[in-house]
């Protein structure tokens, strides 16, 4: 009876030994826990907010995808004026040297009077 005895107090011991191992898994766990389900709050936040700013960078993208056949059409525009200056300007050196040339020989021709 004895033996009997001795032998149950020993199985609880080793169960209140693994027990007691167990429980102190558990609160390590828990303690790593709190920690872990900050951070994937977190992570959820970050997430959310890259989220927004990625549809708001793809509704920009897509307003300037719109807008740019009109600034082609501009440019195109701004283009043909700066080409029918030049060309204008162009025209006007060459009344300026003619116009000068003339001014030139009449101020000759005025000497030589």
């Amino acid at each position: 009876r004895a033996r009997a005895r001795d032998a149950v107090l020993a199985a609880l011991e080793r169960a209140q030994a693994e027990r007691d191992g167990v429980c102190e898994a558990v609160a390590e766990a828990e303690a790593e826990r709190g920690p872990l389900v900050e951070r994937v709050a977190s992570c959820r936040e970050e997430e959310a907010a890259a989220t927004e700013e990625c549809a708001r960078l793809e509704a920009r993208l897509a307003a300037l995808r719109a807008e740019a056949p009109a600034h082609e059409d501009r440019r195109q525009g701004l283009l043909a004026q700066i080409r029918a200056l030049a060309a204008e300007d162009a025209e006007l050196r060459l009344k300026l040297e003619a116009a000068q040339e003339h001014l030139w020989k009449f101020e000759s021709r005025e000497r030589d009077r």
